[in-house]
């Protein structure tokens, strides 16, 4: 199945080869690239390189202009379960084109540990298995066994269009919301006091943890990731934010994860390199693929 038929509207379409701009920015748009192309053509004697390199020029402006809608609006965000060969093969194509995560060690890779949060009738579980419209759930994220950088996520689906919140959190603090089951003011966001109202209202406590290993590559039209995770584990929660061991597989070891996610264009080239790949579209959540496999 080609990524093609699966993308959000909001993207470019093979087919129509055309930018699907959100409503709001239209006229913006199209005044904005009414202007550049008259004083396109009214350059005299532009040479081939020159009529490209202006053509670029509309085109960029244009994307900057749809992704300042598409930003307030979330991004897509498209799963597949690969094997590990398929895992390969599209590590090398992107690998040729696309640079790695600023963060990541040389060979693009980093580890990623999540401790999620739900309440006692474990709404973030059946509001994703229900497919309800709008659901959202908490987590505290660190990479690479790092104490030194935690975040305190939110990541949230309203219809097709996912989003995700995130703030920076200390040690202490991260260690009091899992011990003392709160966030003590002051608050430093709107997050951090949502968060907190959640935890006394809902009585959020630390359910499981997650944790793989993750390959990121990088865009900045559209602001696209493409991610590969593989070795996806989970374990419970005992009482220990940094506790080790215990962790077992959520998915089979020879299968990874794919994630194509962008918040308004996928660039059509790099589209192409993927649409040959053997995968199967799903709804992967590790949160509800651990629940399952521990519970």
């Amino acid at each position: 199945m080609q990524i093609t038929t699966l993308c959000s509207p909001i993207i470019c379409s093979e087919d129509k080869r055309a930018f699907a701009f959100p409503q709001e920015n239209k006229l913006k748009t199209v005044k904005k690239i009414r202007t550049l192309a008259t004083i396109f053509i009214s350059s005299p004697r532009l040479t081939k390189q020159c009529v490209f390199a202006k053509i670029r020029l509309l085109v960029y402006a244009a994307m900057k202009i749809c992704m300042k809608g598409a930003a307030r609006t979330g991004r897509a965000e498209i799963k597949y379960l690969i094997p590990r060969e398929v895992s390969r093969l599209v590590y090398a194509r992107l690998s040729a084109i696309l640079p790695f995560d600023k963060h990541a060690s040389s060979d693009g890779s980093y580890h990623i540990r999540s401790l999620y949060f739900d309440d006692g009738l474990y709404r973030a579980y059946f509001d994703k298995e229900a497919g309800l419209n709008e659901r959202k759930k908490f987590r505290i994220r660190y990479y690479n066994q790092d104490p030194s950088y935690i975040r305190l996520e939110e990541k949230g689906k309203t219809g097709s269009i996912c989003y995700k919140k995130g703030t920076v959190i200390s040690k202490a603090q991260a260690d009091g919301i899992v011990m003392q089951r709160d966030l003590l003011p002051p608050y430093r966001n709107e997050l951090e006091e949502d968060f907190s109202r959640k935890i006394r209202t809902f009585a959020l406590f630390p359910v499981l943890f997650t944790e793989y290993t993750r390959t990121t590559f990088c865009h900045p039209v559209g602001d696209l990731r493409i991610t590969l995770d593989q070795r996806v584990s989970c374990a419970r929660f005992q009482n220990d934010l940094w506790q080790t061991g215990g962790m077992i597989p959520v998915i089979p070891l020879d299968q990874e994860v794919l994630e194509i996610k962008y918040s308004a264009y996928f660039p059509h080239h790099i589209m192409r390199l993927l649409d040959d790949i053997p995968k199967v579209p799903c709804a992967v959540s590790k949160y509800c693929l651990s629940c399952k496999a521990l519970f």
